[in-house]
């Protein structure tokens, strides 16, 4: 019966259904690394997970996760010089 009206149907996905398994935007680019995923403040720290997404993926985060881990070891091969 909840699934029958929309307004009721998006406030039940509203309370019960979350990013659990898949967290993302904790520690976004701009905000607590830079475009390099350096971690501002923390020398030699960088960051390569979901965590630096703007948002969630609309889909499995597996390709977007792959890509940045991808931009992370290329930006730390160019730090070595």
């Amino acid at each position: 019966e909840i699934m029958e009206d929309d307004v009721r149907a998006a406030q039940f996905a509203a309370q019960h259904l979350s990013l659990w398994q898949h967290p993302a935007s904790t520690a976004q680019v701009g905000k607590v690394v830079d475009q390099k995923l350096n971690v501002f403040g923390v020398q030699g720290l960088k960051v390569a997970d979901a965590s630096v997404l703007p948002d969630a993926t609309g889909g499995h985060p597996d390709a977007a996760i792959r890509a940045i881990g991808y931009l992370a070891a290329e930006s730390a091969f160019d730090d070595q010089g």
